[in-house]
């Protein structure tokens, strides 16, 4: 039985081996900005080094994400080890277009992509993200940004993130469920006075909009107390329910006041 597992294992030994090649030199193509000895290091693979195809996938790997390269082939040829790239453009300007509600320095703060780096996809991608949410929390709903990328000489590019701005969204109305001995104008005038300037057509944002509902929910008590003063608080617990959006946040307003 151990005789048979020492051959199994020298079995193994002899496939993997031939999988593998020993490296005599590291050829580099494509580059322009870079030189091939940078690539090299960025390797991290040397001559003498044995390289198969897993080898080779890490290597392809680790120079993705160096931010370097958008297109990265590696292959062994013989014992040659061979790189070939495509550099990523340098970024020349990073501007916004078509913003009017939300000022150009607000949503630079939002902006990763700089000019000078390297043009990443990614951090693209994640810039429109963050700038869509400064819009959302400002009730810009259905704002759209699309990033354009203008390619240049001397392989530069310009990018442009253009903006269309969603309509606002407005309280149309303001209205209180359950309440018998207080009349919505009361109750409205209630929240105004304790801080929350809520009125008919003006804009309003999801950011406030949540503030408002863990306002209440966290301080439902002293929030009613300064609301009904002269009420006892267990009573107002039951007289006063905001309407809200849907099924479930009204379960989870009447569990928070119970």
């Amino acid at each position: 039985m151990k005789k048979v597992s020492v051959i199994t294992i020298l079995s193994y030994l002899v496939v993997a081996s031939a999988d593998a090649a020993t490296v005599t030199r590291v050829d580099v193509s494509g580059n322009q900005r870079m030189d091939a000895e940078s690539i090299r290091i960025l390797s991290d693979v040397k001559v003498g080094d044995n390289v198969g195809d897993a080898r080779t996938n890490e290597i392809a790997k680790r120079l993705q994400e160096s931010g370097y390269f958008s297109k990265i082939n590696v292959r062994m040829s013989g014992n040659v080890l061979k790189i070939d790239v495509s550099e990523s453009p340098i970024i020349n300007m990073v501007t916004v277009e078509g913003n009017d509600d939300v000022s150009t320095d607000d949503l630079k703060k939002e902006i990763k992509t700089k000019e000078r780096a390297s043009y990443d996809a990614a951090t693209i991608g994640a810039d429109v993200q963050r700038m869509l949410t400064v819009y959302q929390r400002k009730g810009f709903f259905g704002t759209k940004i699309e990033p354009q990328k203008i390619e240049l000489p001397d392989n530069r590019v310009n990018v442009v993130y253009e903006i269309t701005e969603g309509h606002p969204t407005w309280i149309t109305d303001i209205k209180f469920d359950g309440n018998k001995k207080f009349s919505d104008r009361t109750l409205l005038k209630g929240l105004q006075d304790a801080g929350y300037l809520l009125k008919v057509r003006e804009c309003t944002s999801e950011e406030e909009f949540e503030n408002l509902k863990d306002s209440l929910d966290m301080n439902s008590a002293m929030y009613l107390s300064h609301l009904l003063s002269g009420m006892p608080v267990a009573e107002a617990l039951h007289e006063v329910r905001m309407v809200m959006q849907n099924q479930e946040e009204h379960e989870q307003f009447e569990k928070a006041m119970s």
